[in-house]
């Protein structure tokens, strides 16, 4: 539920409240306190008012049972919705043989097996300043300049003086370089015994390199290259060497190589199809099933009965197509997994053709166990016994029958029909979240 939700029923409540006190506040004129008949009003589930039943009236097991069959149906029509996405069950995925080498697919097409070597990953140049004591003020030059491998000149002033100390000056370079945007990061090391020194990146690639000048650039060390930058050299299935300047290789729009290590050998890339996300709905679907049956189960009720017989016989009547899937019924007639069969079905493609598969007899079992859902979730009550509906209708007729008198005077006051209709929104809002 959100926020948002829980603030408009508060807001309406208390806007109520206000209203009843001043109509009746502890005056004898009413027999029902303020509390007891607004209570009265929101207590009420918002199952329960949209069915007609006073969940605070009628018996508790009865009122669960409404509401969790509910719940329990939106929750397997939902689980049956992603399972019958056929997108899910399209899912193609490459597999490295070497942790040199990773691989991102985002396509639906079976591609050729690859393999990949790498003689040499993409680096960044890096600069590696002097350490310095952080807190001492030894720097007196001010000026620098940077060029980058295409030409790009940028000549840069500082101040410094006794009154800044080596961090202050170190910080105040960063800045400078962070701010020109470069392609060139500065960033600032410290260690435990007080010194900090200037680290200068540029991107990744040979064509990335740059050179640092200046009397500063001196002091601070900047001037000292510790990492050259280079590209990255790899072959795929034994061909020629190819370069990149990072080492994110897109191979087309679907297929991109992540190079991580020199390998010492070819890694092998080779496709699946991807099964987790069917096998995972199939799951939700089985959960969401065994939620409506245990929950029509705890409910002793002809109705209910009703509900886990039509539950019970359709199982039985698909028995084999679910064999073949990997799903059974326990003693107590709760689905249960074979993983192994479930598995080797996603592998064949039993287990799509299941759950998207809407023609044949072998594959109406989620369509017709998803009838029965929308049935409970659209009405709740049309699985209780009459016995239990009567107990409904009288308990909701003796509850508001003495409240008959109060609720005329309080719809005849304009500012309490705002507040009340305020609330049958907030209601309806409730019963969409929930």
């Amino acid at each position: 539920m959100s926020t948002n939700g829980i603030f408009s029923y508060n807001s309406s409540y208390n806007s109520t409240t206000s209203l009843l006190s001043s109509l009746y506040g502890t005056s004898s004129k009413s027999s029902i306190s303020t509390q007891s008949l607004l209570s009265s009003i929101y207590s009420s589930s918002n199952y329960g008012s949209y069915y007609g039943v006073n969940t605070s009236k009628t018996s508790s097991s009865l009122s669960s049972y409404l509401v969790g069959i509910k719940k329990a149906s939106s929750g397997l029509r939902s689980a049956i919705k992603t399972a019958q996405d056929k997108s899910i069950w399209n899912k193609i995925s490459y597999n490295s043989s070497s942790n040199a080498v990773g691989v991102d697919y985002t396509g639906k097409d079976k591609l050729k097996d690859m393999t990949v070597e790498v003689k040499s990953l993409a680096k960044s140049q890096i600069n590696e300043g002097k350490k310095l004591n952080s807190n001492a003020s030894t720097v007196r030059s001010t000026s620098f300049s940077i060029k980058t491998a295409d030409g790009t000149k940028k000549n840069f002033y500082v101040s410094t003086g006794s009154s800044l100390s080596n961090l202050d000056v170190q910080q105040k370079v960063a800045d400078k370089i962070n701010s020109a945007k470069m392609g060139i990061t500065a960033s600032i090391e410290k260690d435990s015994k007080g010194n900090s020194r200037l680290v200068l990146k540029g991107e990744s690639g040979k064509d990335n390199d740059f050179t640092v000048s200046g009397a500063l650039a001196e002091d601070l060390g900047i001037t000292n290259v510790s990492q050259e930058a280079q590209d990255a050299v790899y072959s795929i299935n034994s061909g020629e060497d190819q370069t990149s300047s990072t080492n994110k290789i897109k191979i087309d729009d679907e297929l991109t190589l992540n190079l991580k290590e020199v390998t010492d050998e070819p890694a092998k890339l080779t496709y699946s199809k991807n099964q987790t996300s069917g096998i995972n709905a199939a799951r939700s679907f089985v959960n969401g099933f065994n939620e409506l049956y245990d929950t029509a189960r705890d409910y002793d009720d002809l109705g209910s009965l009703q509900l886990q017989s039509k539950l019970v016989g359709l199982v039985a009547a698909y028995s084999s197509s679910l064999e073949r899937i990997g799903i059974s019924t326990d003693e107590n007639g709760y689905l249960k997994i074979d993983e192994d069969k479930m598995k080797k079905a996603a592998d064949n493609g039993d287990l799509e053709k299941f759950f998207t598969n809407d023609a044949g007899a072998n594959y109406g079992f989620v369509n017709r166990v998803d009838r029965i859902a929308s049935q409970v979730e659209s009405d709740p009550t049309k699985f209780v016994s009459a016995s239990a509906k009567e107990e409904m209708v009288s308990s909701d007729s003796s509850y508001y029958s003495s409240y008959a008198s109060e609720y005329s005077k309080l719809m005849g006051s304009s500012s309490f029909r705002k507040s009340y209709f305020n609330y049958i929104t907030t209601s309806a809002l409730f019963d969409a979240l929930f």
